[in-house]
């Protein structure tokens, strides 16, 4: 009976390792479109800083042109599977910034899981070295 309440605790421990796994590295993904996101809205500062708003376009796989942004009032956003809207870029920026404070909520929100799931890991794993001394030192008597 211990080997089988040892045996249900140490997959339970896995499926929680293997959850914290998942979320760390979907937490590495918010991490980067919010990173992403931050660069579009610094780009979007700068157009109205500069005249000179070169840039290059990417043409292809690896394949850039120089180019010169003309009109710095609109962009076409891409908005998925591939559709498209254009808007102006102040309508631009407050998505940009609803993105940004969107995707912080979701980063700190999955943070504070993962932390929740490491402190249940580390007990759990406590437990399980724990049970598993009582059930090697039954086997040896």
């Amino acid at each position: 009976m211990e080997e089988e309440k040892l045996n249900e605790e140490l997959v339970k421990l896995e499926y929680l390792r293997r959850e914290i796994e998942e979320d760390i590295n979907t937490l590495n993904l918010l991490q980067y479109t919010q990173d992403s996101v931050g660069k579009s809205l610094l780009g979007l500062d700068r157009l109205n800083i500069s005249d000179e708003n070169e840039v290059l376009i990417p043409y292809g796989n690896e394949i850039f042109f120089r180019g010169k942004i003309t009109d710095t009032k609109s962009a076409i956003v891409g908005l998925g599977n591939n559709i498209f809207k254009k808007m102006n870029v102040d309508e631009l920026r407050k998505k940009l910034s609803q993105d940004f404070d969107e995707l912080n909520k979701n980063i700190e929100k999955l943070a504070h899981t993962i932390n929740n799931l490491q402190e249940e890991g580390e007990r759990l794993e406590k437990e399980v070295n724990e049970m598993y001394e009582e059930f090697t030192k039954n086997m040896k008597q």
